[in-house]
C-alpha cells in the first residue's frame, strides 16, 4: 500500500506539472483526470485512464476609463478536480464596508498578462499564470504612496514584482504588473534613491525584466550585491540558480558590465588601484635628463 500510494502521489505531481507547462489562463487550459479501472477483458488486470480537458477562462469586456477593455477570470487548474475559480474578500485587501466580506471574482485585464509576458520574459508562461494565481490565492497587500492596492507576486517563492489591484463594477480587478525594480514599487524607488535609477536608465538597463537576473552574473559583483540588498531585490539575484532549467530564453545583455560602467564603480575601483611605475625607458630618459 506504501509504494502504491507513492506511485500516485509521483502520478499527481506529474499531472500537475504537464498542466503549469503548457496553459494559458489567458487563452487555454489543460488538466488531467487519472482513474484506474478493471480491465474489460481480465477481471484481476486493472488499467490506468487519463482524461485530457480543457477549459476556457471566462472573458468579458468591462468600461475602464470610459474604454471597453477585455478582462478574464483568474483561476488554475488542478487535476482530477479543474478549474478553480478566485475569489476575494475586499477585506482581505484592507476595504472596509458593509459589504467587505462578500467574496468578489478576481479579473485580470489584459494589459496585465502583457506586462507579465514582457517582464517575466525568459520563463515558460504556465509558470508564470501559476505564480499569478498563488499571489493572488494567498495574497500580501501593502500600499504605495498614492494609497494604490498593490499585491505582492511571487515568482515560485520569490518576490518578483506587485500587482496593482481595484476594486469596480463589482469585481476585483488586476489592473497591470510591475517588476521589482520599476519605479513605482517600493524596491524600485529605494534602488533610484540609492544610485539614481531613473525609469529610463533601468529600461536601458534592462534591469526591468526578469531575464536580466536570470543570466547576467549580477549577484556575482559585491557592490552591485549591495546595492541590490539595500533596495530589497537581492531575492533576483538568486534566481538564475533556482530556476536556470526553466528559462526559455537567454539576455544577450552582459547587464553587470554595463550597470558597473553606468553607475561608475569601475571608476571608484580604479581610484583605488596604486599607480603603476614607469618602465625602463621612461626611467633612463629621466636618468639621461
Amino acid at each position: 500500500p506504501e509504494s502504491y500510494e507513492i506511485a500516485n502521489e509521483h502520478m499527481r505531481g506529474i499531472n500537475q506539472a504537464f498542466g503549469n507547462m503548457i496553459s494559458d489562463l489567458n487563452k487555454q487550459m489543460f488538466w488531467l483526470h487519472h482513474t484506474i479501472e478493471q480491465s474489460p477483458d481480465d477481471k484481476i488486470t486493472q488499467q490506468n485512464i487519463i482524461e485530457i480537458h480543457t477549459v476556457f477562462p471566462e472573458q468579458r469586456q468591462i468600461t475602464i476609463d470610459g474604454i471597453n477593455r477585455p478582462v478574464t477570470l483568474a483561476g488554475w487548474c488542478f487535476p482530477n478536480y479543474g478549474f478553480d475559480k478566485l475569489t476575494l474578500q475586499p477585506s482581505v485587501l484592507g476595504v472596509d464596508g458593509p459589504f467587505s466580506t462578500i467574496p468578489l471574482d478576481v479579473f485580470i485585464q489584459n494589459h496585465a498578462f502583457i506586462r507579465l509576458r514582457e517582464r517575466l520574459d525568459n520563463v515558460l508562461i504556465g509558470f508564470v499564470h501559476f505564480s499569478l494565481f498563488m499571489s493572488l490565492k494567498f495574497p500580501k497587500i501593502i500600499r504605495d504612496k498614492n494609497n494604490s492596492i498593490l499585491i505582492e507576486f511571487n515568482f515560485i517563492g520569490t518576490k518578483a514584482g506587485y500587482l496593482i489591484v481595484e476594486i469596480t463594477q463589482g469585481i476585483i480587478l488586476i489592473r497591470t504588473f510591475l517588476f521589482l525594480t520599476q519605479n513605482g514599487t517600493p524596491e524600485g524607488d529605494k534602488l533610484e534613491e540609492i544610485c539614481g535609477l531613473g525609469k529610463l536608465d533601468k529600461k536601458y538597463l534592462a534591469i526591468d525584466k526578469l531575464s536580466a537576473f536570470m543570466t547576467s552574473g549580477i549577484g556575482a559583483n559585491e557592490e552591485l550585491n549591495q546595492i541590490f540588498k539595500k533596495a530589497g531585490c537581492d531575492g533576483l539575484l538568486h534566481l538564475y540558480d533556482k530556476f536556470k532549467s526553466m528559462t526559455v530564453k537567454e539576455t544577450q545583455q552582459a547587464t553587470s558590465d554595463l550597470l558597473v560602467n553606468f553607475l561608475g564603480l569601475n571608476k571608484s575601483q580604479a581610484d583605488h588601484k596604486p599607480k603603476e611605475e614607469g618602465n625602463n625607458n621612461e626611467i633612463q630618459t629621466i636618468s639621461n635628463k
